[in-house]
């Protein structure tokens, strides 16, 4: 692909290698499959040589935004950080506490909820644990 500036003259040239972006030399090529669209947009103008300015300017935004955009794209996103169930935060809770004894009375108690509604989130949280 080829960028161009509002003047006509080629910036740089990026050369897709399936799924992956060939930058200059030094940086990592990575794969963008699992990146944000705006990620994709902004690490491929980094990667053509376009100060971080210039990206701001055209995404509206500051070049501060520019430099978290990037750093955060280089975060994984492989779901290893992520809890591996589909548990809400206040569900693994209810759970971790029913297993270390608390009744349901005194886990409703720490969220100004009812006894009752304690004990509906556990069997949600049970039935969602063996469905998945």
């Amino acid at each position: 692909m080829t960028i161009r500036s509002r003047r006509g003259t080629v910036k740089a040239v990026i050369i897709p290698d399936h799924g992956r972006v060939v930058g200059p030399p030094g940086r990592r090529n990575m794969t963008n499959e699992w990146l944000r669209p705006v990620e994709r947009r902004v690490r491929r103008l980094i990667d053509a040589g376009v100060p971080h300015d210039e990206i701001a300017r055209r995404f509206r935004h500051t070049s501060d935004w520019v430099r978290r955009v990037v750093a955060l794209s280089e975060v994984p996103r492989d779901g290893a950080s992520r809890s591996d169930s589909s548990l809400n935060p206040l569900e693994r809770r209810v759970l971790r506490w029913r297993r270390e004894g608390s009744t349901p009375a005194e886990i409703a108690s720490r969220f100004r909820r009812s006894p009752r509604f304690i004990e509906q989130t556990e069997r949600l949280a049970r039935y969602k644990l063996g469905r998945s």
